[in-house]
């Protein structure tokens, strides 16, 4: 298994590499074992600075008993940690924190966009904030295999 992925933009031109943190690795795994996805970009409107991925689409169930996870307070949580929410069957939901979350929950959280990728992260956010209140611009997001530290 490797220890990163990549999030694309295609339509802007912008990639990130993510990188397995210190806890929730059977999560990781089998998100790496999910790709490639790709998946429509959506933004939190109310809780803070975070990209949100709605609906992911998977191609297998989770394979681990919910709520087993070690979480983290979003709030807290670095910047570039990557939230997974698990849905009904076959998708899930994806929050890349890239500032400032009002929102005091916890979620389970498998990886992180490297340190030299957060300014790359940050101005992804921007332009889907931007795309959420005005341009209504349809961003979509790869997640691939690679990546390099």
């Amino acid at each position: 298994m490797a220890d990163t992925f990549l999030i694309r933009w295609p339509s802007l031109d912008k990639q990130v590499t993510c990188r397995k943190i210190e806890h929730n690795h059977h999560i990781f795994d089998w998100w790496e074992d999910q790709l490639p996805i790709k998946a429509l970009q959506g933004h939190l409107m109310a809780a803070g600075w975070g990209l949100y991925f709605v609906s992911v689409p998977l191609n297998a169930p989770v394979n681990w008993e919910p709520r087993t996870e070690t979480m983290e307070e979003i709030c807290s949580q670095k910047d570039g940690r990557l939230t997974f929410f698990m849905g009904n069957g076959l998708s899930g939901g994806v929050v890349a924190k890239y500032g400032r979350v009002t929102e005091p929950m916890w979620y389970p959280t498998f990886c992180e966009v490297i340190e030299d990728d957060l300014p790359t992260l940050r101005d992804v956010g921007a332009v889907q904030w931007h795309s959420a209140l005005a341009s209504k611009q349809i961003i979509i997001a790869e997640f691939t295999k690679g990546g390099a530290l």
